[in-house]
């Protein structure tokens, strides 16, 4: 159709290191332990949600830890069973709920890192804004931008960012 589409890809992950459980069961803590009332009303049934799903992990992590110790009681299954969902859960929580929990939570080991990666998508819409052909003339007259989950989050606070910038100039 002789439509020209560039795609580019904003890395941001590599500046949000050494996620650990703290970081999680901190965010988790303010989210879950805040007055119900203080929930807005379209996500109380998410904030139900959350609350039971938390249970059943507790629930299933002390349901193996103890069978551990009687292992006959289940032919050793219920063990087993805890251990692996243990460990399912802690990796999923830790390499995908981890990046949210540290770029949606204010506490002051994330902050800096949170600019950082708003900063760096700003400079990259910012470069692409400005690009030029060999004539000068601006290279790209539509730029889209898409996200998926957190990096839609992390894509409108870049634009949110970008915007009044670009409105300066």
């Amino acid at each position: 159709s002789g439509v020209r589409t560039d795609f580019f890809e904003f890395y941001w992950a590599h500046r949000m290191p050494n996620t650990r459980a703290r970081h999680v069961i901190g965010w988790a803590r303010e989210l879950l332990l805040r007055r119900p009332s203080s929930v807005p009303a379209g996500l109380r049934g998410a904030y139900s949600l959350l609350w039971v799903a938390c249970a059943l992990v507790v629930a299933g992590m002390l349901f193996g830890a103890v069978n551990l110790g009687h292992p006959e009681s289940t032919g050793g299954l219920g063990a087993y069973a805890g251990v692996a969902i243990g460990t399912l859960v802690g990796g999923f929580v830790l390499n995908y709920v981890g990046d949210a929990a540290r770029y949606l939570r204010p506490a002051p080991e994330n902050i800096q890192r949170r600019h950082e990666i708003r900063e760096a998508g700003v400079g990259l819409l910012t470069a692409l804004h400005n690009r030029v052909d060999a004539s000068g003339n601006v290279l790209y007259d539509r730029i889209v931008v898409v996200g998926h989950s957190l990096g839609s989050v992390i894509a409108y606070d870049i634009l949110t960012h970008l915007w009044p910038r670009r409105l300066q100039d």
